[in-house]
């Protein structure tokens, strides 16, 4: 009698265990495709820059192309992008861009004096403080990297690095429907 208690237990256990792996399961692909939805247009938000001024995410996006790369500073290959970035600037004139990171203020201090094209007007670097940008994007890794239309559409998004020719191929040059 014993044995059969035990049997039924471990069922129960077993049954229990796979029901919570099943509802966790679920939970993550609801949670996927709510974060696949909402980055299909700019986000609505405002975060600061390091001297204090806000930035209204999808104003400053303004009728461009747009170019939103999630960071770290101290992470390799997001400073291979920023040097990559640096070289070949001028094609990415046409284009705002929107480097983020939730790493602390004094950390970043410095990313502006090693790459002094980020003081450009159609560039900006802002905190996430709250990292409320990175959970909306979904970022899992660094450098995340999102391509917006100028009409504020989601043409591409990676996660991890990705080199400048692809993600130029994927920025328009201009407005759609102007010459």
């Amino acid at each position: 009698m014993t044995r059969k208690a035990l049997l039924v237990s471990l069922s129960g256990v077993l049954i229990f265990l796979l029901s919570g792996l099943i509802w966790k399961f679920n939970q993550k692909s609801e949670q996927d495709a709510r974060i696949i939805q909402q980055i299909q247009s700019i986000p609505s938000m405002s975060l600061a820059t390091l001297n204090g001024e806000k930035v209204q995410i999808d104003e400053f996006a303004s009728d461009r192309p747009f170019l939103l790369v999630y960071f770290n500073s101290t992470c390799d290959m997001c400073k291979i992008m920023l040097q990559a970035l640096e070289t070949r600037i001028e094609e990415f004139n046409h284009v705002s861009i929107l480097l983020a990171s939730n790493q602390l203020k004094n950390e970043l201090e410095g990313v502006l004096e090693e790459y002094p094209f980020l003081h450009q007007q159609h560039i900006k670097l802002v905190l996430d403080e709250e990292m409320h940008l990175s959970t909306y994007l979904g970022v899992r890794s660094v450098p995340s990297i999102f391509c917006y239309d100028s009409s504020s559409a989601l043409v591409a998004s990676y996660q991890g690095p990705v080199k400048l020719d692809i993600i130029l191929k994927k920025l328009p040059h201009r407005k759609e429907g102007r010459p």
